[in-house]
């Protein structure tokens, strides 16, 4: 389901490193902070009546705080802020854009918001980090850099430790290049 290996290119298309992965599920807390004054969640907005959504409000900004010490464990930091884009059409108007940093400039953007499974318990459903927001045809894959524990949704908790998954680890292979072949 996830990619096997990668290229990070630095001189050319077929220069750079290339990375295996290893399935090895890594697991972290991480903190996410509430960031400016609340706003209607997507329950108030459809205007869902229950008790629960009537006035249910949620932060326009979330802060994620990853642990210096975990940071090893991360393909890319997913420290820093992330705007609501709460027009967005995804799954429960749940996006959330990372602000950009010097050190994101030369990377796709990155986003949080919920990966929907096809079957199963909308419960089992989580937030994920990802570099793509399309939505994805029976059998694609999300590329994802970690994913939430699926018990965490938007709210109005200023703050909440929460377990982050880590899907697999990259590690460099030496000596492995690719090389055009020549048709003569």
């Amino acid at each position: 389901m996830h990619p096997a290996a990668r290229l990070v290119c630095d001189d050319g298309l077929l220069g750079g490193q290339w990375e295996i992965a290893f399935p090895a599920t890594t697991q972290v807390d991480i903190t996410i902070k509430g960031v400016g004054d609340l706003v209607p969640s997507w329950e108030s907005k459809l205007g869902l009546q229950g008790p629960d959504f009537i006035n249910r409000m949620v932060y326009p900004q979330l802060q994620v705080e990853v642990d210096q010490n975990d940071l090893v464990h991360f393909d890319r930091d997913i420290s820093g802020i992330y705007t609501l884009l709460d027009k967005c059409g995804t799954s429960n108007s749940a996006l959330h854009k990372k602000v950009a940093t010097m050190e994101d400039i030369s990377q796709p953007p990155l986003f949080m918001l919920i990966d929907p499974t096809r079957c199963g318990k909308f419960e089992d459903d989580s937030f994920v980090f990802s570099t793509s927001i399309r939505r994805y045809e029976y059998g694609e894959t999300r590329p994802i850099v970690a994913r939430l524990h699926s018990s965490w949704r938007q709210s109005d908790d200023t703050e909440k430790t929460v377990t982050c998954i880590i899907p697999q680890q990259f590690a460099a292979a030496s000596n492995v290049q690719l090389k055009v072949k020549s048709i003569s």
